[in-house]
Parts: C-alpha cells; sequence; structure tokens
C-alpha cells in the first residue's frame, strides 16, 4: 500500500512539473507586438517574368482590350495586386488579386441613372448593389455609409465587416452622378479569427507614444487621440491599424496612420 501511495505521489509530481514546463514554454512563446509608421504599396512597372500578361478583360458584359501598368505587394496581404490600363481609355485602369478575381476599377464601367433618382439610403444601396453583384457578395458587409458630396452629386458609398471592431474588408465605391465608375477598391484583409483588439488600451496607448516620439524627433508629443481603429492583416500578421492625432508640448498637431502588429 505505501509503495502505491509512493507511485501515485511520484506520478502527481512528475505531472505538475510538465504542467509548469508547459507554461513557462508557453509564456517564453507570448507574441511581442511593436508599432510602426504605416508604408503604402510600392509599385513596380516590370511584368514578372515567366508569365504571360492578360490583354483583355470582360466587365458588365463589354470586353476591353488592357495593357499591364504595375504590380504591387500588398502591404496588408503579402500578395501580389496586377494592375492594368485600358488600351483606348488611359484614365481607366483595373485591378487583379492573385486568384484573378477583380479588387479595383477606375473610370471603367457605368451604372444606371435610376440610383441617383431613389430617396432612401437603403434603395440606393440596394439598387448598386444588384448591378455590381459580379464584383462581391454584398452579404457578407454588415455595415453601410453613402456620402452625397454637395459640389456635383457624386456619391460616395461604402460597405465594411464590423466585428467588434470595424475590419478591413470592404468595398468602397465612387459614382459620378451620371453613372460612370469613378472608384471600385475591394479588400479582404482580415482573418475570421481576428475578431476584437488583442491588446490593452494602456499597451495600445504605450506603443503609439513610443512609435510618434520615434517619428517626430524634433519635437515632444504630450497626448494622442485615437481617430480609428480597424482590424486588419499587416505583412501578413494579425495588426492593428490606428489612425492616430498627436499634439506636441507647443500645441502642434499631427496625424499619422500607426500599425500594432
Amino acid at each position: 500500500m505505501k509503495n502505491n501511495k509512493h507511485i501515485i505521489i511520484t506520478l502527481m509530481s512528475v505531472y505538475l512539473a510538465i504542467c509548469i514546463a508547459l507554461l513557462n514554454f508557453s509564456g517564453c512563446s507570448v507574441k511581442a507586438y511593436a508599432p510602426e509608421i504605416y508604408e503604402s504599396d510600392s509599385e513596380i512597372s516590370e511584368f514578372p517574368a515567366g508569365e504571360e500578361p492578360r490583354s483583355s478583360v470582360v466587365v458588365f458584359g463589354q470586353k476591353y482590350d488592357i495593357a499591364f501598368s504595375s504590380y504591387k505587394i500588398s502591404s496588408y496581404t503579402n500578395e501580389r495586386i496586377d494592375k492594368y490600363h485600358l488600351i483606348d481609355n488611359e484614365r481607366g485602369s483595373i485591378s487583379f488579386d492573385k486568384d484573378g478575381d477583380i479588387v479595383g476599377l477606375s473610370f471603367l464601367g457605368r451604372i444606371s441613372n435610376d440610383a441617383f433618382d431613389l430617396e432612401s439610403t437603403e434603395d440606393i444601396r440596394k439598387s448598386i448593389e444588384a448591378e455590381l453583384d459580379e464584383l462581391a457578395d454584398f452579404s457578407v458587409y454588415n455595415d453601410f455609409s453613402l456620402t452625397t458630396w454637395e459640389i456635383d452629386g457624386t456619391l460616395d458609398m461604402k460597405w465594411q465587416v464590423v466585428r467588434d471592431l470595424p475590419c478591413n474588408i470592404s468595398v468602397h465605391l465612387v459614382v459620378k452622378k451620371g453613372g460612370e465608375i469613378v472608384t471600385f477598391l475591394k479588400t479582404n484583409a482580415c482573418p475570421e479569427h481576428l475578431t476584437k483588439q488583442f491588446i490593452s488600451d494602456q499597451v495600445r496607448d504605450e506603443l503609439l507614444l513610443q512609435e510618434l516620439n520615434s517619428r517626430h524627433t524634433d519635437c515632444s508629443i504630450e497626448s494622442i487621440s485615437i481617430e480609428s481603429e480597424i482590424l486588419s492583416l499587416y505583412k501578413g500578421e494579425n495588426a492593428l491599424l490606428c489612425t492616430v492625432k498627436s499634439v506636441d508640448k507647443d500645441g502642434w498637431s499631427y496625424l499619422d496612420v500607426v500599425v500594432i502588429h
């Protein structure tokens, strides 16, 4: 009996030792988040070797002849996005992601004028979604905003996925009165598991202040305020995109986008 008790005690001791070791190991692997000023994508004008560029595309039932302009590596996903211009319209452009899906349009295509005659925001949304359903699955977005430019009646619309915070999954559309599409931009840069802020407000603010003081070295930042926060990928990692207004000791203010990842 004593031998059995001794064996049980020994096994429990070994089990506890293993648990402590695992906890210590997992503690060592905790992610250390760091801030940096957001860097936009850089464009490369040479088409990747060993591949053939596109020569045409069909959008809204119409065929367009296109020529390669440039590509960029997304600062969010680290994936390539190819941009082409229209042969007969240098102002018009179209962009494709790595899967060949259209993620950007500029001065290409039109919507009917019917949307401009509608009065409610909801009716305008439904009308435009029906016309652009080949470009995006609008059912995935749970937030919508519409602004009408007073100067010329241009519609500025944004569809977005919002979890505990807004996510970098969106469609941004600008349409001139008359139906011409000025820009269409689709972004999908936030994983499903990223639903809320992954650091405390205190740690976030400490990291932001650290980065802003590093950037604005000729002044001393005394206060910051968060203008917006977006859950996203950045360089392929989970990230928080913060638009931050800061004020230095002399009262000068600055606006920066800081990424914590």
